[in-house]
């Protein structure tokens, strides 16, 4: 769910047994900063402001409904609030690390806007393209469905 928001941006999520994956952190911000950042940015997940034993703060992503939810949404989100919150991590990256996103996100297009609009880009664009996609997607291979 955090994997792809994770790649060169800055943000961490942990990868203790009782984390999965799901505590979220940015370096030198406070819980408050993430759950203002995100609030319910994300339809199905809430943020939960957590402190680990360290001092550490951040939020746990709890699924409060699993229909709702869009597990990659929240990666888009991470990777424009990089943006905001430091300069573009993306404009510099070397050409394997590009790649490497790439091959993760599978657009190179989103890349490039990525990088060269940064905290400007248009979200729900993307994802309402991709929505479309995936219903096409759907629509094609139903036919072919053993179960449904």
């Amino acid at each position: 769910m955090t994997g792809l928001g994770c790649m060169d941006s800055g943000f961490s999520h942990s990868s203790g047994a009782e984390q999965n994956f799901r505590f979220l952190t940015y370096p030198r911000r406070k819980a408050a900063d993430l759950m203002s950042a995100f609030g319910n940015a994300v339809p199905g997940l809430t943020l939960q402001p957590q402190q680990q034993a360290d001092g550490t703060q951040g939020v746990y992503l709890a699924v409060g409904d699993w229909p709702k939810l869009r597990p990659t949404a929240i990666s888009l989100f991470m990777l424009r609030q990089a943006c905001v919150w430091a300069p573009n991590p993306f404009v510099g990256l070397s050409t394997g690390k590009r790649e490497l996103f790439i091959k993760h996100l599978g657009s190179e297009a989103f890349f490039d806007e990525l990088r060269t609009q940064g905290a400007r880009i248009d979200l729900a664009r993307w994802m309402k393209r991709w929505d479309g996609d995936a219903a096409a997607f759907r629509a094609r291979t139903a036919p072919f469905y053993l179960y449904g």
